[in-house]
């Protein structure tokens, strides 16, 4: 398998208070993939896949002149894993392995720093393991479960403080969890009616570069009813972290940002 992507976004900033501010920039960003799958008997495969990406260093709606001139920053990914599905399709599992690795990150001049302008010189990877597995228990009831286990890190993470540059080099990125686990379960207690539950579980996380504050690994469960009285409509009733669990979602060392509290949500779908 394999596939080619371009994309050309095109950004306008019109700054009426400093026109010298505006700017108009198109960016090139080409990236491709390639991939092989072996399947050497009937419903286990093996594939292994090789992927680039470009990525804006910093929000392409929201660019500033500032940092219009930065080139986009890239990134690849080596993945490989199994899958497979057994009894009749009655249960599947998945095991992959990956590595990803951005880099032309921002980060400061280690050689100069008075300069506050920084440069694409920043670069962070990950490695991880995933594995997801499902059962369909009886007619009725399926259950569902998946975890993921990453080491992120920055390669070389150049900032200055207190004066002093700093390289972070080796430590974990902010706001990003070593392990996230979902657990599932649905079951179809009568024709078109079915209720489902779950608990996600994120690990702890770092507040800040340095690695110095933690955030609080958290718990949150989740259920909902659904009901389709035919084929084109779909009744859902959602509630979103059932206990009220307090858990933060992101911040640094002296603001977080809260979760979700508890949250009922109905909708109504209908295909036509």
């Amino acid at each position: 398998m394999g596939g080619v992507r371009s994309d050309h976004p095109t950004v306008e900033r019109t700054d009426f208070l400093t026109p010298s501010n505006s700017f108009e920039k198109t960016y090139s960003a080409p990236s491709w993939r390639a991939g092989l799958v072996y399947t050497p008997i009937k419903d286990l495969a093996f594939y292994g896949q090789y992927s680039t990406a470009v990525d804006p260093v910093t929000n392409l709606i929201t660019m500033t002149g500032v940092n219009r001139d930065f080139a986009l920053s890239t990134g690849k990914q080596v993945e490989f894993g199994v899958k497979q599905q057994l009894a009749g399709g009655r249960a599947e599992w998945t095991l992959a392995a990956y590595q990803i690795v951005k880099n032309n990150l921002l980060a400061r001049d280690p050689q100069n720093p008075a300069n506050t302008n920084p440069l694409q010189i920043g670069q962070q990877s990950s490695r991880g393991i995933e594995a997801s597995a499902g059962l369909k228990v009886t007619e009725t009831i399926r259950l569902d479960a998946n975890v993921a286990v990453l080491r992120a890190k920055y390669d070389d993470f150049v900032q200055v403080v207190g004066g002093k540059v700093v390289n972070y080099a080796g430590n974990v990125p902010a706001n990003v969890p070593q392990v996230v686990s979902n657990i599932w379960a649905t079951w179809a207690f009568a024709p078109g009616w079915s209720a489902n539950a779950g608990v996600q579980l994120v690990g702890d996380t770092w507040a800040d570069n340095a690695n110095t504050l933690v955030r609080p690994a958290y718990n949150v469960v989740n259920a909902g009813l659904m009901w389709k009285p035919d084929a084109r409509q779909t009744f859902a009733l959602r509630v979103y972290n059932v206990f009220d669990t307090v858990y933060t979602t992101s911040g640094n060392t002296t603001q977080w940002l809260l979760g979700m509290p508890r949250t009922a949500e109905l909708s109504y779908n209908v295909k036509f």
